[in-house]
């Protein structure tokens, strides 16, 4: 590929490339945030939500800025899908606060909210959201897995240390 096609303003790779990326990166640290410190993951997309919207809306203008199909419709339809999608993860915030839903399943939830919310926006905006919508459905598909073996995992570990302290407990003692 010639360097006129590379930087030719219909194919400005980087800042897909750049805007994917950072997508990506935020979710996986939201996913070892999630797997880790299972209370803490939902404060983390509280904040990364907004920045979701912000990237892809930053990304729409730019594409079709330099493409000149900029058109303030466009902008106000994708205004409003992030903000609808921000309003639902407040709203997930609003059912930990009453005592509707737990952390971790809100924080599981808005993972799958924003991979649904940059899915769609990819339908629209620019065809690497999908990507990262589907990604970040994997994300959350991954942290449920994992949370599912691990108590898999802990609760076998856990009858058998319990059936050594009953073991150590009963055994007669030497004198």
């Amino acid at each position: 590929m010639s360097t006129d096609q590379e930087h030719h303003p219909a194919h400005p790779w980087k800042a897909r490339f750049i805007v994917a990326l950072i997508m990506l990166s935020l979710g996986f640290i939201g996913l070892i945030i999630a797997n880790v410190r299972h209370n803490g993951a939902l404060a983390y997309w509280r904040v990364i939500a907004p920045v979701y919207g912000l990237l892809a809306i930053g990304l729409s203008w730019y594409l079709r800025h330099r493409l000149e199909e900029f058109k303030p419709m466009h902008l106000l339809q994708e205004v409003l899908h992030w903000a609808a999608a921000v309003g639902g993860v407040y709203l997930l915030n609003l059912f930990v606060t009453v005592g509707i839903l737990g952390r971790f399943e809100a924080a599981l939830t808005v993972i799958v909210l924003l991979g649904l919310a940059t899915f769609l926006a990819g339908l629209y905006i620019e065809t690497t959201l999908v990507i990262v919508g589907i990604l970040l459905g994997l994300f959350a598909a991954g942290v449920a897995i994992v949370d599912e073996y691990l108590y898999s995992i802990m609760i076998p570990v856990t009858i058998a240390a319990l059936g050594l302290l009953y073991w150590v407990t009963r055994r007669p003692k030497k004198s």
